[in-house]
């Protein structure tokens, strides 16, 4: 067939198949329909309107042949050609984006490379290797080099490529790789990846917006498509800053890859010195969060490191360890308490903490009249004398604040102002502990108090007699009962047990919806079984 296009055409069957058919000769509309009107008119006067009558099958086949042959010569008089698109070497550009993540060290067989050495080898080894993949590219293509992860970062060449980076993202790096290609003449992208995107964004619309560029994307595959056996540990969270003696707790997270249910082994060190090791039971191919309780004995900033002991048949460590850097302080840290009415919480508060108490200072301001104040625990006849702080420089002088049974009016817009900042910027703790006056009995909704709750307030009335009817019971959510701020017994089941124990209590108002990333560790039950 080939043959035959080439010896009829002079042209390859290729040149056909990839060129587009259009003519160099565009005459107008009306002329072509004219030409159409005129051709109808000869072929009407001719053979339908003719002086000698012939049969209907000869008058359709000559009416057939005439106009084909008055189409054929249209068809030449327009000059038809075959558009076939060609590159002229080096006038456009081609980007070529390589996956810089951790997840490109992995190795998909024991001792075999890693899948960014394998990238490396296959398309980027212009030095060894004259005619690898970038070289041939070079010949006809400007090209950009592009490694990314959580961000997109030009490179020269494939020694600027580590594997470190903690995120993958690709629908941002080729939504970064477009504008960065703004005004050039961006022939394609060339990605190179194992797929595994961690960061929550839609690709989908990244490549729409490539199609309407008219820019392909090249995807070559790295890693093995099947299930391999692995223990990652994906991320650690810690505090920043813990007091000295006071509990560090640690929760990693450790997803599974390849296993049934196995027992792992999470160890801890502090500055390279071992600390804890703790075993868990952990479900198979599945994501878990493992918590881990260090208690660190000297001030300044220590190094820990948590790490997942290698599991047999594993074929990758390198992402089974961890660090995070945490600033050990001596206290005391001071709290300063804020109460608009008399209640129990202040002094169960008090009570709670040990006489001998060293890292905590509590400092209470209550209202008990009109522009009147009860004091406690200040450190000098002038704190709080004009009430709640007023300015920024005072109140960042604590280090966290409690804000209990006290409406928003209570507050200055500016004193509002400033309870922000000191959460965003100075990075100071806020516990609101609810009640008669707090959340919506409060009036917070559309405050700058607002945004720094971990619920979602209403803004609707609140029936006051809740305040006063103990028919709740405090129940543990799965995720508090593995944390420490709910732990009345260091057993388990002994804490669990201390809860159930517990009266009912009152509750001001029921709040149900819990903004994005925020933990619930209590609910709130009616004791006759209804829901919260």
């Amino acid at each position: 067939m080939n043959q035959l296009v080439r010896f009829l055409f002079g042209h390859e069957q290729a040149v056909f198949t990839n060129g587009r058919f259009g003519f160099d000769v565009r005459p107008n509309a009306l002329i072509l329909l004219l030409i159409i009107l005129l051709a109808a008119a000869f072929i009407y006067f001719i053979y339908f309107r003719p002086r000698v009558r012939l049969s209907k099958r000869a008058t359709a086949t000559l009416v057939a042949l005439r106009a084909a042959l008055i189409v054929l010569m249209i068809v030449l008089l327009l000059r038809p050609v075959v558009v076939v698109s060609s590159v002229v070497p080096r006038s456009s550009y081609i980007a070529m984006v390589i996956d810089d993540s951790v997840s490109m060290k992995l190795r998909d067989v024991p001792g075999g490379a890693t899948r960014l050495e394998t990238v490396k080898q296959a398309l980027l080894n212009a030095g060894a290797n004259k005619d690898s993949f970038l070289n041939r590219l070079e010949k006809k293509f400007k090209t950009n080099l592009y490694g990314f992860s959580g961000g997109l970062m030009r490179v020269k060449d494939g020694n600027d490529l580590y594997g470190e980076g903690r995120t993958s993202d690709l629908a941002g790096a080729l939504d970064e790789t477009i504008k960065r290609s703004s005004g050039m003449p961006l022939s394609a992208v060339v990605l190179a990846t194992d797929g595994a995107s961690n960061v929550p964004r839609d690709l989908a619309a990244v490549l729409r917006e490539l199609r309407a560029h008219d820019i392909p994307v090249f995807t070559i595959g790295v890693g093995n498509t099947s299930r391999t056996m692995d223990a990652e540990l994906t991320r650690v969270n810690m505090p920043r800053r813990v007091l000295v003696g006071s509990r560090l707790n640690i929760e990693a997270i450790v997803g599974l890859s390849g296993y049934g249910e196995t027992k792992v082994l999470l160890n801890v060190r502090e500055d390279g010195r071992a600390i804890k090791t703790e075993e868990f039971n952990l479900r198979g191919n599945d994501t878990q969060a493992l918590n881990v309780e260090v208690t660190p004995a000297t001030p300044g900033v220590h190094r820990y490191t948590v790490e997942v002991t290698p599991l047999d048949g594993e074929l990758t460590v390198e992402n089974n360890k961890q660090d995070s850097l945490v600033e050990v302080i001596e206290g005391p840290l001071r709290i300063l308490h804020v109460e608009g009415e008399p209640r129990w919480e202040l002094g169960k508060i008090h009570e709670s903490l040990q006489s001998n108490e060293k890292n905590v200072v509590v400092v209470a301001l209550q209202r008990t009249g009109e522009n009147k104040f009860y004091r406690q625990g200040i450190g000098s006849q002038t704190e709080l004398a004009d009430g709640f702080p007023k300015t920024e420089e005072e109140l960042f002088s604590y280090d966290g604040l409690v804000i209990g049974s006290v409406e928003a009016g209570f507050f200055t817009a500016d004193e509002l102002r400033n309870i922000e900042a000191f959460v965003a910027r100075r990075g100071g703790g806020l516990l609101a502990l609810g009640g008669r006056l707090a959340f919506d009995g409060g009036r917070y909704k559309g405050t700058a108090l607002d945004d720094l709750l971990p619920v979602t307030l209403t803004g609707g009335p609140v029936d006051e007699a809740n305040s006063f009817a103990p028919v709740y019971k405090p129940v543990l959510t799965a995720a508090g009962q593995a944390h420490p701020i709910t732990r009345l017994n260091e057993d388990r089941a002994a804490n669990q047990k201390a809860w159930n124990e517990l009266p009912p209590i009152s509750v001001s108002e029921v709040l149900t919806n819990v903004k994005p990333g925020a933990s619930v560790l209590l609910e709130a039950r009616r004791v006759e079984g209804h829901s919260r």
